[in-house]
């Protein structure tokens, strides 16, 4: 028993023994293969066909097994060798990536990453006078930070196409390809307004990104257009115990043909009651013209019930967590999956799907608006610049009853039977 204890002892401490010049210089490729010889700590050294020998540190980061080269032995010693591993230790220690450090050293006086020159971009849109909607603002956050562990801690002057490639497929490969063509769109303008503000004279890359990212299938936004399955989905809106904010926007929403980020985003002072109209800004609508939503009986009473929870906030769906931040897109497609409904079946952008189709049902004889007022008020119409100052009135006699018709319309679907 001692004798077999010795002798794994004498194995480990071989295994364990560190480099020394003596080692270093017998070491050579064997077979037409490198050799590597182990110093403990990921650093390795390498003998090559060629004969040189190379030091290396193998490490992970995140999910990915990756090797640092530190140059060649002996102008790189084994002193030296060891600082670089210690000092790449401490920065995967610290969260970073040891590879990109050293890019960014070689990089010198324009060494900032790609990340940094994308808050930059964020923040340049968000002074613009004419800012995106805040949910075009939110998406470019949430596609920086979906490339932030990949490309995101590069100098952009030294990514490479195929790691920006690499980054969208990360996202494309859990089947959102619809999130991985708006990072691809974002990484684009991204190095647009580097190129427009810097100069660094950077080749934009998506015309190449295109051709090896997957284009997703244009998605329709499905949404209940049968009677009696809007009445089953109104009735269980009304069940819903979700956040108070929540559970205000998803009453709310079946009424106003808002898309998701403009309710999100709506604010107190865009409310009028007494003209009985929300006047939404350009800014915070995504075809970027005024927009006012004429209010029903119904809309306004919910609007009372909400002022009563948040009318001291300037957000009207403030989120539970901070009330200076909106609830997320995410939250009001959640609350219909917990309801029962699949995404297959109604997203939350289904409801403006749902007014369009059963306002055009009715029969023309008996109503008093035309196909022009629907599309105007789902805010589709596309006009120039300058009639967009006067366009979000018109057909106003039109909508505004339209409007009354169809939360009518919805109380008596909510009376419906369920589906057979």
């Amino acid at each position: 028993m001692l004798a077999f204890m010795l002798a794994v002892w004498r194995v480990l401490a071989l295994a364990t023994e560190k480099l020394n010049k003596s080692k270093i210089s017998k070491l050579t490729a064997e077979n037409g293969k490198p050799k590597r010889l182990s110093d403990g700590g990921g650093l390795y050294i390498e003998a090559t066909v060629t004969g040189a020998r190379l030091w290396k540190m193998a490490y992970r980061f995140g999910t990915a097994q990756k090797t640092l080269s530190f140059g060649k032995f002996p102008v790189v010693t084994i002193d030296d060798a060891r600082k670089m591993r210690d000092a790449a230790k401490a920065i995967l220690a610290a969260g970073g990536d040891p590879i990109e450090a050293k890019r960014a050293v070689k990089s010198g006086a324009d060494s900032k990453t790609f990340d940094e020159y994308a808050g930059e971009f964020i923040e340049f849109r968000r002074g613009d006078p004419k800012p995106p909607a805040q949910s075009t603002l939110d998406k470019y956050e949430w596609s920086r930070a979906s490339v932030r562990r990949t490309i995101g801690g590069i100098p952009i002057k030294d990514i490479r196409i195929p790691e920006i490639v690499s980054a969208i497929q990360v996202i494309a490969k859990t089947g959102k390809l619809h999130k991985a063509a708006k990072v691809r769109k974002f990484i684009d303008q991204v190095y647009e307004h580097v190129n427009a503000t810097h100069h660094l004279g950077l080749n934009a890359p998506g015309t190449t990104i295109s051709k090896a990212v997957y284009k997703p299938v244009k998605r329709n936004h499905p949404g209940f257009t049968e009677p009696h399955k809007v009445g089953e989905l109104l009735r269980s809106i009304d069940g819903y115990s979700g956040d108070a904010s929540t559970n205000f926007a998803m009453r709310l929403a079946p009424h106003v043909f808002l898309r998701a980020g403009e309710i999100r985003g709506l604010r107190w002072s865009w409310v009028n009651f007494d003209k009985a109209e929300i006047e939404i800004p350009d800014g915070a609508m995504k075809m970027k013209r005024p927009h006012i939503v004429p209010m029903s009986r119904q809309v306004q009473d919910i609007m009372r019930e909400v002022e009563q929870f948040s009318g001291k906030n300037e957000l009207v769906f403030p989120s539970p967590w901070r009330k200076s931040k909106t609830i997320s897109e995410n939250t009001l497609n959640v609350s219909l999956r917990r309801m029962g409904f699949s995404k297959e079946e109604v997203v939350f952008h289904g409801f403006r799907t749902t007014a369009s189709t059963l306002l055009r049902e009715v029969p023309i004889d008996g109503r008093k608006y035309s196909g022009d007022a629907i599309e105007m008020q789902l805010s589709h119409a596309k006009v120039d610049s300058v009639e967009a100052a006067y366009n979000k009135a018109k057909y106003m006699a039109e909508r505004v009853p339209m409007m009354q018709l169809w939360s009518d319309m919805l109380d008596e679907y909510r009376k419906l039977p369920p589906a057979g």
